[in-house]
């Protein structure tokens, strides 16, 4: 079974953080990722003055770095549903090692539960589905005395409902051009392209 892709693109700030990482002990480190994984979790970040405290707390002035990398990467494990032997393997592949990997770990063995479920809970209070799509072209006149101009434009509108809404539902409306709107399917396409694979990949397996 091919392996997520977790971090496509490693920067020198992620490798910044990693070489910070690297730097706390087990004990910082499960605590520092703990935090960030209530942070992620809740939808909410720390105040000015918590972080201050927590700079003072493991003696960093980088600790603002840290958590924001830290954040990242708790992140990208949220959205793939990272399994503990997954968190390990990336982390190493990062080259997070020795206390910090351990912390990590720690952490995430003591939280991926409640940090998956609160995940779940925290979007919109429950999952919203598109239950239709409606959409209207106009054409929109470009202002030019010598040859005025008709350009074609196309509002779509999507109809959300679910748990989160209180069994209401929610328009969200987007506007397009010719080209925007041609980008956007492309982009759509690519997606289910994307997720075609996938699709072949598990029936194979």
């Amino acid at each position: 079974m091919a392996a997520p892709v977790f971090f496509k693109h490693k920067g020198s700030e992620l490798y910044a953080t990693v070489d910070a990482l690297n730097k706390l002990s087990t004990e910082r480190a499960a605590d520092m990722t703990s935090r960030v994984m209530n942070e992620v979790a809740e939808g909410v970040q720390l105040t000015k003055h918590e972080r201050k405290s927590l700079a003072k707390k493991f003696e960093r002035k980088d600790v603002q770095v840290v958590m924001d990398g830290l954040s990242y990467v708790v992140e990208r494990f949220g959205y793939f549903s990272a399994s503990q032997e997954q968190v390990q393997t990336e982390l190493e592949s990062l080259g997070v090692v020795d206390a910090a990997l351990e912390g990590i770990l720690d952490a995430w063995r003591q939280n991926s539960k409640r940090f998956f479920s609160q995940l779940r809970a925290h979007d919109l209070g429950g999952p919203s589905v598109l239950k239709n799509v409606t959409y209207d072209t106009q054409l929109r006149m470009l202002s030019d005395d010598a040859q005025p101009e008709h350009t074609p434009n196309t509002v779509l509108q999507l109809h959300m409902n679910g748990d989160g809404l209180d069994g209401g539902e929610e328009k969200l409306t987007l506007g397009f051009d010719h080209a925007q709107l041609y980008s956007f399917f492309q982009q759509i396409d690519s997606i289910q392209h994307a997720i075609d694979g996938m699709t072949a990949k598990k029936g194979k397996e």
